[in-house]
């Protein structure tokens, strides 16, 4: 495998309080513990105070979910449990019998590898899972800084490389999805690279440097394709056409996607009222679009709290799986970028 050449590497466990403190005074960043870096690649715009504010932000944000792991991870399992007990088994009937007959437990994957065997037998799909909302590994990946360059390859995040065992740990499935072809690459597996037809990816954060031709869609003010941030600092950047739906799922290409760094202070009422245009729309869309369009109370309430945390729902699966049913882009897309049918379980398994 080839390895990094440069890299930039933050590790939020080993920085301590006096660490931080120091960080936002003084600029010899290769000298700080919780920094590992090739001296000759650490740049000066780094050093500056306004990256320094950025890694900074970035470290104490991933240190309270840390810490806050274990308590975000209860929470989920016990909200996905108690939602889902019931259909998951066929009912409280179901569930009796379940426990009669002491049947295994199944869990949930981060991959799943499927293949059609009744349309297209030569047809093999790679998904990756996305962001886990109760996941803070999840998201401390999401707003990690860290970056490694490989050959042949580019500048690629480090958190993402994690993800796929390279060298660590971590989860994000957008990112894994184009990170996946780099391992290909990587490994110099030409034959599948040749027969591979596409990636897919829905809310996909930022990479670094890394040009793969692929179908990025992007719904409304989705935070996580906004991450890690698009400054002349950090340079992380999105490749190729941005596929933008908004909350009439109208969709549109653009070159980034609007607002591209979430944290803007003249998109505050925009984003305000289009989360209120969204909580109307969660009680009209089964009269608008049909009964099987229908939300639930959980997503009404996440509604709720994107008016005061706008773009909260919008990485959520029902709205990508609404853009690849309702999203209606301009004739005039490329086929090599546009929805069509036959790619729509494809898609659909892209998050």
């Amino acid at each position: 495998m080839v390895q990094p050449e440069n890299y930039f590497v933050l590790d939020p466990r080993e920085a301590t309080v006096m660490d931080l403190m120091r960080l936002l005074l003084y600029s010899d960043l290769e000298n700080r513990k919780f920094v590992d870096t090739s001296v000759e690649n650490l740049e000066n715009r780094l050093c500056e105070i306004g990256g320094r504010w950025i890694i900074f932000v970035s470290i104490v944000v991933q240190k309270l979910l840390i810490i806050l792991r274990k308590p975000l991870s209860f929470l989920g399992f016990a909200l996905g449990f108690w939602l889902n007990l019931p259909s998951s088994n066929g009912g409280f009937f179901k569930i009796f019998l379940n426990l009669v007959r002491d049947f295994d437990q199944t869990r949930s994957t981060e991959v799943i590898v499927i293949r059609d065997t009744k349309e297209n037998s030569n047809l093999i799909i790679v998904s990756f899972r996305g962001t886990d909302p109760f996941n803070a590994d999840d998201w401390c990946t999401d707003l990690d800084l860290s970056w490694h360059d490989v050959m042949n390859v580019g500048k690629i995040h480090g958190g993402f490389m994690k993800a796929l065992g390279l060298p660590k740990e971590g989860c994000l499935g957008g990112a894994l999805a184009i990170l996946f072809t780099a391992v290909l690459m990587m490994h110099d597996e030409k034959k599948m690279l040749e027969r591979l037809e596409g990636v897919y990816t829905f809310g996909q954060p930022r990479l670094k440097e890394f040009d793969v031709k692929y179908k990025r869609y992007v719904y409304c003010n989705d935070m996580v394709p906004r991450l890690p941030f698009d400054d002349k600092t950090l340079m992380f950047k999105h490749f190729g056409d941005c596929l933008y739906c908004n909350s009439f799922y109208k969709g549109k290409v653009e070159e980034e996607e609007p607002n591209k760094n979430y944290f803007n202070i003249f998109w505050v009422i925009p984003k305000i009222l289009n989360a209120v245009w969204e909580l109307i729309r969660s009680f009209i869309i089964s009269c608008w679009q049909g009964k099987e369009y229908r939300e639930g109370w959980l997503l009404t309430c996440f509604r709720l709290v994107a008016l005061l945390i706008p773009g909260l729902p919008a990485h959520f699966p029902n709205e990508y799986v609404n853009v690849a049913l309702l999203g209606n882009f301009p004739p005039h897309v490329p086929d090599s970028q546009n929805l069509h049918a036959d790619d729509l379980n494809v898609s659909l398994l892209r998050n």
